[in-house]
Formats: C-alpha cells, structure tokens, sequence
C-alpha cells in the first residue's frame, strides 16, 4: 500500500467509467485505470436514484440523486 491510498480522494479524484447505459466503474484518478487501488466501487441507476456500492462493503448500496453525489459519497470523510 503506498501512501496516496491513505488518503480519500476529493471529489475531483473521482472518476466514472461506463460499463452499460445505466453502470459505472467507479475510480480513482490519482492511480492507473488497470490498477486494483484505483476502483473505488460501482454505481448503477435505477430509476431516479443511483445505487453506489463501494468495494469494502459490496452488499450496502447508497441510494444517491446524482453522479455529482455519488462522487462526493466516495470522496466522503464520514466513510470507514
């Protein structure tokens, strides 16, 4: 583990990668795409929400109104 992954990412470290019409990859862009320190968690929309899911807690999903919110929910520092 290198000293950037410590850190939180701010909201502008946050990336979206599509992976369906309504699926995101979500990342850190402080890391190499490729790299497994770089995925944050995931976020699909249903509906009026989008559900992220981050990867140290695969079976919780926030229900959030924006892309603009899931980014400040991974970038969270209220986060464990």
């Amino acid at each position: 583990m290198n000293s950037i992954t410590k850190l939180r990412p701010l909201v502008a470290d946050v990336e979206f990668h599509p992976l369906s019409a309504t699926e995101w990859r979500v990342s850190d862009r402080r890391f190499p795409r490729q790299s497994i320190d770089a995925l944050l968690g995931f976020v699909a929309r249903q509906g009026d929400f989008y559900y992220a899911t981050r990867m140290h807690h695969p079976l919780e999903a926030a229900p959030l109104a924006s892309l603009n919110k899931v980014a400040e929910y991974f970038a969270g520092t209220d986060l464990p």
